[in-house]
Parts: C-alpha cells; sequence; structure tokens
C-alpha cells in the first residue's frame, strides 16, 4: 500500500503496401541474431558519441584510483570538510543548476573520507537526491488526489502529475541501477539507456508542470515550489550523463581513488501503485536489448471465437510476467473497439493483425470530456521493445472535439512498421524513449505528431486531412526542453501531402513543425513535400518565442517537391538547411543506435542517408 509523506519529508524510496499484398519481413539471420545478443551483453568497444564517451571516462573514474597511493593523512574535520567541498564544487560546475547540484550530494556525503569522493558515487548521491524529491512531488500529488479536497479540472491536473512523476521515478531508478551497475565492461547500450531514461524523465516532469500551469491555488503553489526544485535535480542528472561536468572533475582535482559505493538494495523499497512498477526486483533485470519473432503467435484475438479471445485486452492480460522470448498475439480482422494498454510489465510484446484496412482498433475519447491530452489515448503502449505491424489504430472523435489521440507511445525500443495512425487532432503522441516507423500512415489536422521521444519516421505518409475548426495544422510539435536530452523527430524519405481528394485550397495554412520549448528538435529530410506547406516552413512558438526561435534546432535537408524550396523559410537562428556531413547524426544507426536492434525485428530500414 502507498504510503503518504509530508513535503518536507524525505520518501522513503530510493511506400506504404498494399493491404492485400503484405508479405511477411523475413525472420533475422540467426548467426546475426545470435551476434547481436552476445554484444548486447559483453560490448566493450567505446561508443562514437562524444556525449556517452565523456560519461563514460567520468563514471570510470572512479574504478581507474591510483593504485597504491595512500590517502589516509590524518586531517582535521574542518580540513577534510573543505576537501569535500572542493570535490563536490568541481564535480558540480558545468551542472545547469551548480547551486541545486551541491546541496543535493552534501546530503549524502556529508562525514565522508576523501579515498570516498569518486565521480561515481556523487553521481549516485544526486540520482539519489532526484529520486528523493520527484518522490516527494508524486507523493504531493497522490496526497491530494485521495485526500478528495480537489475538484474539476485541478483534480485532473494533479491525476496527470501523479501518473506522469510515477513515471519519472521510474526511469530515474533505472538510471540510478544502470550507474551502480557500470563497469569497465559496461555496453554503450547501457550508457544510452541511462540517457534516455534521463530524457523520459525530463519530459514527464515537465508535463506535469505544464497541466499545472493553467490552474490556480495554494496546492498549485506549493507543487509548483517541489516540481522545480526537483526538475532541476533531474536535468542535472542529464548534465552529469552528459559528461561534461566528471571531465571538469577529473581537470581539477585528479582522478580520485575507487570508494564503497551504495548499492540499490540499500535504497528502501517503494509501492508499486498500478501497472507502473519503477523499482525492478533483482531477478527482473535483463540484458536482452530485443527478443527476435518466433513467427507463429502466442495467442490469437478473433471476435468470431475462432482464436484463444474476442477481444485484445484479454489477450494482453494473458501476457506471462516472465520470460525469455517474446510474446506474439495475432489479431484477426475486425474493429476493436476497445481501449488498450501494453503496461509496464508486458515487455517483448509484438502485435500484428490482417491489414490496417481490416485489423482497426478504434475509440473515441476526446479532450471534450475534460480528459488531458495524453489521456484521450485509444491504444497506450508502456512496454519495453514493442512491435506492431499490419494493424491500425484509430480515434474517432472527429475534428470538433479538440486532441484526441489514437496512439500514445512510450515503449524503449518500440516498432511500428505496416501501421496507420488516424485522428484528427493531435493523432500520434510520441510520448518519450527511443521510436521507430517504418511504412506507416500517420493523418490528422492540428500537431499530427507530438512528443518528445527520440522519435525517426522512414518511409512513412503523413496526410493532412480537411478541419472545419482548425486555424492551422502543424505537422510535428516537439518539446525537447533540456539541451542535454537525446531526443527529437526524425522524418526521412516521407511523403507529406493531404489525404486522397484534397488540395491545398481546401486546407487550412500547414507547417513542418513548432518547437515548443527551449530546446526543440526536428530534422526533416529526404521527403518529398506536396504543394500545401506554407513557404516560411515553420510556425512560430505560441509562449516565449523569442527564446524559442534562438535556442531550438529545425532543420531541412535534401527534400523535394513542391514545397521543398527553403530560399523563403523562417530566419530565425533556430532554422538550419543542414549540410551532408551534419545530417549524420539525425540517421537511424547514430540517433536512435538501430544497427543495433532493429535487425532482429524483421523490420527494413536504411541506417544512414539515402544515396542518390
Amino acid at each position: 500500500m502507498s504510503r503518504k509523506v509530508s513535503k518536507s519529508q524525505e520518501i522513503t524510496v530510493v511506400q506504404i503496401p498494399k493491404d492485400d499484398s503484405y508479405i511477411e519481413p523475413d525472420p533475422p539471420n540467426p548467426e546475426m541474431v545470435a551476434y547481436e545478443l552476445q554484444r548486447s551483453r559483453r560490448q566493450k568497444i567505446i561508443l562514437a558519441v562524444s556525449s556517452v564517451v565523456l560519461f563514460a571516462t567520468m563514471v570510470l573514474i572512479g574504478f581507474s584510483g591510483v593504485l597504491g597511493n595512500d590517502r589516509s593523512t590524518d586531517y582535521s574535520a574542518g580540513h577534510e570538510d573543505a576537501i569535500l567541498d572542493s570535490h563536490i564544487n568541481a564535480f558540480c560546475q558545468l551542472t545547469d543548476f551548480e547551486d541545486v547540484c551541491v546541496a543535493s550530494i552534501k546530503r549524502y556525503a556529508v562525514g565522508q573520507s576523501e579515498s570516498e569522493m569518486t565521480p561515481k558515487t556523487f553521481t549516485l548521491y544526486s540520482l539519489r537526491a532526484a529520486i528523493n524529491d520527484v518522490g516527494i512531488a508524486y507523493n504531493y500529488s497522490q496526497e491530494l488526489v485521495n485526500g478528495g479536497g480537489l475538484d474539476g479540472t485541478l483534480r485532473r491536473a494533479f491525476v496527470d502529475c501523479e501518473e506522469h512523476l510515477l513515471s519519472a521515478l521510474q526511469d530515474l531508478q533505472l538510471s540510478y541501477e544502470d550507474t551502480d551497475s557500470m563497469t569497465m565492461d559496461g555496453s554503450p547500450y547501457q550508457l544510452l539507456e541511462i540517457l534516455t531514461a534521463l530524457s523520459a524523465s525530463t519530459a514527464y516532469e515537465q508535463t506535469c508542470a505544464d497541466g499545472l500551469a493553467s490552474q490556480v491555488g495554494e496546492e498549485v503553489k506549493s507543487m509548483t515550489d517541489i516540481l522545480t526544485n526537483a526538475t532541476k535535480q533531474t536535468r542535472n542528472n542529464l548534465a552529469i550523463a552528459a559528461g561534461t561536468p566528471g571531465t571538469a572533475y577529473a581537470t581539477q582535482v585528479g582522478t580520485p581513488p575507487p570508494a564503497r559505493l551504495p548499492t540499490p538494495s540499500q535504497l528502501p523499497e517503494v509501492p508499486r501503485p498500478g501497472g507502473r512498477r519503477w523499482l525492478l526486483d533483482e531477478e527482473e533485470e535483463e540484458d536482452q536489448i530485443w527478443f527476435p519473432a518466433k513467427g507463429k503467435p502466442d495467442v490469437v484475438v478473433a471476435q468470431d471465437g475462432t482464436g484463444n479471445f474476442k477481444t485484445i485486452t484479454e489477450a494482453l492480460d494473458s501476457v506471462p510476467k516472465v520470460r525469455d522470448d517474446r510474446f506474439e498475439i495475432y489479431v484477426k480482422r475486425g474493429i476493436y473497439e476497445e481501449v488498450i494498454t501494453v503496461t509496464d510489465e508486458m515487455k517483448y510484446v509484438t502485435m500484428y493483425g490482417d491489414g490496417t484496412k481490416l485489423t482497426i482498433v478504434a475509440g473515441n475519447k476526446s479532450a471534450s470530456e475534460g480528459l488531458s491530452t495524453h489521456a484521450t489515448a485509444t491504444a497506450i503502449v508502456l512496454g519495453k521493445a514493442f512491435m506492431a505491424r499490419n494493424m491500425s489504430f484509430e480515434n474517432t472523435a472527429g475534428p470538433t472535439k479538440g486532441p484526441a489521440v489514437a496512439l500514445r507511445v512510450e515503449s524503449d525500443l518500440s516498432v511500428f512498421y505496416n501501421c496507420r495512425i488516424d485522428g484528427y487532432h493531435s493523432t500520434l503522441m510520441t510520448y518519450t524513449h527511443r521510436q521507430f516507423y517504418r511504412n506507416c500512415v500517420i493523418s490528422g489536422v492540428d500537431d499530427i505528431i507530438h512528443g518528445d521521444a527520440v522519435a525517426i519516421f522512414q518511409s512513412c505518409q503523413i496526410l493532412v486531412k480537411e478541419s472545419p475548426r482548425a486555424r492551422e495544422n502543424i505537422l510535428v510539435l516537439q518539446s525537447r526542453l533540456d539541451r542535454h536530452e537525446i531526443t527529437g523527430t526524425v522524418i526521412q524519405n516521407c511523403t507529406i501531402t493531404t489525404t486522397p481528394g484534397n488540395t491545398k485550397a481546401n486546407v487550412i495554412p500547414t507547417y513542418l513543425g513548432r518547437p515548443v520549448k527551449e530546446r526543440s528538435r526536428i530534422v526533416v529530410m529526404q521527403s518529398f513535400l506536396d504543394d500545401l506547406i506554407e513557404r516560411e516552413g515553420w510556425a512560430l512558438p505560441l509562449l516565449d518565442n523569442k527564446t524559442i526561435v534562438q535556442s531550438s534546432f529545425l532543420a531541412e535537408f535534401g527534400n523535394y517537391g513542391p514545397s521543398a524550396d527553403v530560399t523563403g523559410r523562417v530566419k530565425w537562428p533556430a532554422f538550419h538547411v543542414l549540410k551532408e556531413a551534419e545530417v549524420a547524426e539525425f540517421t537511424v544507426k547514430e540517433f536512435i543506435q538501430g544497427s543495433w536492434w532493429l535487425n532482429m525485428t524483421g523490420t527494413p530500414f536504411y541506417a544512414g542517408i539515402l544515396e542518390g
């Protein structure tokens, strides 16, 4: 049962194929699969991504101490405190919120000897402080929601915060465990998992803050104060994971000796409400990146009774919590009017149908019911390494009821292949973590694709519908907040046009994207831009536009078609026309590290830039 605490207490935590001609993708080469699985466990190469290399250097400093260097000099307490302060100050110097970093590490480092002052120890203390402070915000939300004193939109905002902050805690805990287990043999995958998780935590916390921004009251003020500090903690850990503080530390105070490190088992356990689990049992941990397909379904869903279940929800409920392979669900043709959730516990699930016009998951929730945008989703995908293919996800609420999400994705290393995602306002929420979309059709009007994931769309169609209410169409809304987040939305080799029968005269002004936060990042490259994109290309931010048009990153490369001419594009510092040498970091190989894991999914992909 969840235990409440006061705000001042420390929480006890620590090109699209035709449906009739669908061809099952070839299974991965067994030798390649074996090689990839072995590499995921034993990888010892240095990743050619500068931020990750720096972080690896910072973490491993703690393991490369000066052996035989005796630092057991008998200092006075005051002198040792001064030494501790100098180490912490040096470590925190290049974080974005240095005072918060120093205070958070001192919270746990009091009384430590110099031999225990390592970057890895300080990193774990910083993560522990973030877990604690975000946990306080979570518990405060839970107190208010369960207390029954809130009504209407204010209660909805805190209900949402409770959900988002629990997700943030889950990723912070994952970051702690990965950092604690980091060794010289640590794989690049583990390093990137830390950055991915911390980026997701930042997004979850910011979504909570955004939901409270339009609310008033003492509860909102108190929560905002708590959350502001907690978010600074998380963002500081992003800076640490990016590696610059470690570099500064090593330069200023030299390489310290090894330390006795706290372990996850030393952190008190927390409750796991609902389907969201964020403190993993030791036996649940795994090295696996992706379990390859087996080629046959574990269960069949059929409305006519010819399968194991009649609903998708029943099939998902049958997914075993512990297994050593993928769980495959075949959904036969039919319109399944249900809201489905692939929970965190449902890892390595594949769901496939008979075609995007034949197997359809449909819902009709919308913001007109008083729901927040993320709560309107027809399908919610949380479990790691989820894959969907040859089916559709729809929200049928229509164009007049505000945001109505068809698909919300938070699954790390998720794949959508030969899928259709159909709606109007806010069709696809690429919320968090690493995602790949191939040969998909995404249709809608305003804010069609939105979120803060590490997402690539390759060889997809993005279709703009006619809308009687929207004043403008935004294809991509991206909300990266922190400069150290590895997130962004990349569109490569896609077709951007209108739905059949629609022409530019029938639609309102349409833009490639809009930056929402200070570090929003959108790249559109090697894609066909039909005659519907406004000459300026990009829409002005709605809030704080003077800052955002300076600091965000909006880019185009190698596009073609009637709207591809960049000479009339916005003149903001945020806009870039990339050169070929600058595009590599936004490819599948670099941006989502797809060469490691996509070849095990049976999904075709371009690892780099298309030639010719």
